[in-house]
């Protein structure tokens, strides 16, 4: 739970993904200038039946800049030769934007309604 001095913004999957997807967040993370806080690191618990190799791991990664502060928090399966399932690409959940914490609704907001 992000600490009370973050307005916590709830939002659609697809808004999280089109801001990180826009943002430079692949390229801090790739180039280190994130730093991960791992979550969540386990082994994947019947892989085959989400399109998995056995041994594939099930990530929840925080990343936080030099100073701490928490940036992106991203899902994602990491499989044995090191490449993500099977989309390819992490899956973020969380941005921070300021004092803003933008937090992806776990359903369509249309499906909660019907």
């Amino acid at each position: 739970m992000p600490p009370a001095s973050f307005n916590v913004q709830h939002t659609s999957a697809n808004e999280i993904r089109r801001l990180f997807n826009e943002g430079s967040y692949r390229e801090m993370i790739d180039d280190g200038r994130l730093i991960p806080e791992f979550l969540r690191n386990a082994h994947l618990k019947g892989p085959e039946a989400k399109g998995n190799p056995p041994c594939t791991f099930r990530q929840m990664i925080r990343y936080r800049d030099a100073n701490g502060n928490p940036i992106v928090e991203v899902f994602q399966y990491l499989r044995p030769d090191r490449t993500l399932g099977p989309s390819g690409l992490s899956d973020p959940k969380r941005l921070w934007i300021g004092r803003t914490v933008l937090v992806a609704e776990s359903q369509p907001l249309r499906s909660i309604l019907e």
